[in-house]
């Protein structure tokens, strides 16, 4: 995982993933709407790192759902947020790091 406190080096990191970072943010390098959804990456990683009570780097299900279950369990139910979960987390280690998350 990174850790960013800043929007210059959250806007870094977007650039050193390549044109595909930008395009999972909704726009072209440099134009409004990718400043726009810069803040809101920005709020999401400060969402996870609240989200990550353990400090550990990462979500287990528990945090998961703890901090993410009341937004997205409008549409799902608890074994449909759970499968979510386990699709998000790539490596199948039982926990959800940034860059899975992302």
């Amino acid at each position: 995982t990174f850790s960013c406190s800043t929007s210059a080096g959250l806007e870094a990191t977007l650039a050193s993933r390549g044109t595909a970072a930008f395009a999972m943010a909704g726009a072209a390098p440099g134009s409004v709407e990718d400043r726009i959804n810069l803040y809101q990456l920005m709020e999401l990683k400060a969402a996870f790192e609240r989200a990550d009570t353990d400090n550990g780097g990462s979500l287990d299900m528990d945090e998961f759902l703890e901090a993410f279950g009341g937004v997205l369990g409008k549409n799902l139910a608890p074994k449909q947020l759970m499968h979510l979960f386990m699709k998000i987390d790539a490596n199948s280690d039982g926990s959800v790091d940034w860059d899975e998350f992302t």
